[in-house]
């Protein structure tokens, strides 16, 4: 078979000379990895045209898009790539985001939006595609971003392209939480069976900090933490910054729910003037929150 390229250069530069060495470089590669017969066209560029304007702008109209790889795999540091160690994404529950080597603005807006925020207790490792040894991958790594959920080096879900904040943490919400009693919460907005079984673990830890169970982000201290009577985990006050309030008229009542900020995801309920000395109660879920010690 006879594959052809054409290579088109400036006139009144160097460019021909570098096309011509890339060609005679680049043909014993493509040749070695079985592509067959290269023709290689080098032309010089006489005209150029501007896309239409229903072309321009594309990252604004299209924010959730990707970056295509469109490479061959053939590289020429392919002989000098340095071994990746992928060991430790062969155990338990992985998160493995595949970038790009080049500039990628899906990729940074996702590290800007999402990963550069994210502390939760399942790791998340960036990787090229070509860096992806001894995982077993079903989504088509050809765009970039690639999100995909591992559990001991098996893909169990896969997503290309850009992926929002909202976006991101539901995934992971089935991913880790699974059909529980947790999800529900998180994300249908339940409600713990009061003194169940996470809030008997959590009523009378040490000093310490509780955190989203997804996003690790912190959001309440055991100092302000109180035993209310109800069977739910009470605190005075949250860490600041790190639940947003919101309106609920569900079941006929009037309340203030809270989410956590960082990943969305429904905590429980503030109560103004519920708590010890007249303090607010913030009603807590115990099944969407995870205890790190204060030592």
């Amino acid at each position: 078979m006879v594959r052809s390229i054409v290579l088109q250069f400036l006139p009144a530069t160097n460019s021909s000379q570098t096309a011509i060495e890339l060609k005679q470089a680049y043909q014993v590669k493509l040749t070695a990895a079985g592509y067959g017969t290269i023709v290689t066209k080098i032309k010089p560029l006489k005209k150029f045209y501007a896309a239409e304007n229903y072309h321009q702008d594309y990252l604004k109209k299209n924010p959730n898009g990707y970056c295509p790889d469109h490479s061959t795999g053939v590289v020429f540091d392919s002989a000098n790539k340095p071994n990746v160690d992928n060991s430790a994404l062969l155990t338990n529950k992985q998160i493995v985001v595949i970038d790009a080597k080049g500039y990628c603005p899906y990729c940074e807006k996702f590290k800007k939006e999402v990963a550069n925020n994210y502390q939760g207790t399942i790791p998340m490792t960036f990787r090229y595609a070509d860096e992806l040894d001894g995982l077993t991958i079903k989504t088509p790594t050809w765009a970039t971003p690639t999100l995909l959920f591992i559990e001991n080096g098996e893909e169990v879900y896969g997503r290309q392209g850009y992926v929002s904040k909202d976006e991101f943490y539901k995934a992971l919400g089935a991913f880790k939480l699974g059909d529980s009693e947790a999800f529900r919460v998180a994300f249908h907005a339940r409600t713990d069976s009061p003194y169940c079984k996470q809030y008997d673990i959590f009523k009378n830890t040490p000093e310490g900090v509780f955190i989203d169970k997804l996003s690790g982000a912190p959001l309440f201290d055991t100092r302000d933490r109180f035993n209310s009577g109800t069977g739910w985990l009470s605190f005075t006050q949250a860490v600041k910054g790190s639940v947003t309030m919101h309106e609920d008229n569900s079941y006929g009542m009037q309340r203030i729910e809270l989410k956590s900020k960082s990943s969305g995801i429904h905590l429980g309920h503030l109560f103004p003037g519920e708590g010890p000395q007249g303090k607010d109660r913030y009603c807590i879920n115990a099944t969407v929150l995870e205890f790190i010690p204060a030592e």
